[in-house]
């Protein structure tokens, strides 16, 4: 056999089939670690997701990182074979977990970029521990909205929609820019009550007590004024900070509804006895662990005059304790 002298061209064949062995060896590598075939790059994270019953589809996976100078984090959800790539990922550690209907939160793992992570999904123990992690868009889209045909409202003796609202788009328009513009409908937050707020009897004595917190509580006392049933009832129970709202009386006065306030200060006077049996409940219920006071700060004595301007501007949240050395 006679040998021929290797040119140029030929040495370039071989750099180029060489190079091509060394990738392919590299994703065979990175595809054997995982048992299924996955390509990632140096600036990815890729691996394969799995649970009780084998590879877990449509779940998302979290690449979170806190290295960079601001709280960084991407979601990717898993293909049909539970595999996962979240693509360009700047140069950080990240934590890494899986999310999923019908999941709790997988333990965090950490990883760099340009590596493979398996990671195993975790079925919730129960139905309610499942819904706890369900993105706030699901509890949205359980809002029913009133079909077009039961518009115009005809208040409280007919359909129970406000007789203000005309039509199906006026109702969708309060709710989007009364609620929905301030608040994130369907998240926790939003959907759930704190136990400082008290107890009560239902959802709706509670959510009536919620629409009076805070200091959008002006605009929510408009809106409850305007879907106000005919002969319903109004009733501030005292307005903790902020600014005291207002109310045009042509609202109540065009759905004949009454407004009850309730001020302790003047029940005192009025009442003294009334008001002595009410404080013996609250401290019960205080020793009872039912009532915890809100404690906007705690002052040394000598704060004492800082503690009368805060509470004279309305920027008072709660109780301000003066300590007693």
């Amino acid at each position: 056999m006679t040998k021929r002298p290797m040119h140029a061209f030929d040495l370039c064949a071989a750099a180029i089939a060489t190079a091509a062995l060394v990738a392919t060896a590299v994703v065979s590598s990175r595809a054997d670690e995982a048992g299924i075939a996955i390509d990632i790059g140096d600036s990815d994270l890729g691996g394969v997701v799995t649970g009780p019953a084998g590879p877990e589809a449509g779940v998302w996976v979290i690449a979170e990182t806190s290295d960079l100078a601001t709280k960084f984090a991407k979601a990717v959800v898993t293909d049909e074979r539970g595999r996962y790539v979240v693509p360009d990922l700047p140069k950080a550690n990240y934590s890494l977990w899986v999310r999923g209907y019908g999941l709790v939160d997988s333990a965090k793992v950490q990883s760099k970029p340009g590596k493979l992570v398996n990671l195993t999904a975790i079925p919730a123990p129960t139905a309610a521990a499942a819904a706890e992690y369900y993105p706030g868009v699901y509890w949205y889209a359980l809002l029913k909205i009133p079909a077009a045909s039961e518009f115009p409202g005809t208040g409280e003796k007919g359909n129970g929609i406000g007789e203000s609202i005309k039509t199906q788009h006026a109702w969708i328009d309060t709710l989007k820019n009364s609620c929905q513009s301030c608040h994130a409908l369907g998240s926790k937050g939003v959907r759930t009550l704190s136990k400082e707020l008290g107890e009560f009897s239902n959802s709706t004595e509670a959510w009536a007590r919620r629409l009076q917190s805070g200091q959008a509580m002006t605009n929510m006392f408009a809106t409850l004024s305007r879907l106000m049933r005919w002969n319903g009832r109004l009733m501030p129970i005292g307005f903790a900070s902020g600014k005291v709202p207002s109310l045009a009386m042509n609202l109540p006065l065009l759905k004949n509804y009454s407004i009850a306030g309730v001020f302790t200060g003047a029940w005192k006077e009025r009442f003294p006895d009334e008001m002595a049996r009410a404080a013996d409940i609250v401290m019960a219920w205080v020793g009872e662990g039912k009532l915890h006071p809100r404690i906007d700060r705690v002052l040394p004595l000598e704060g004492a005059a800082e503690a009368m301007s805060a509470v004279a501007d309305r920027s008072v949240q709660g109780r301000i304790v003066l300590r007693v050395k």
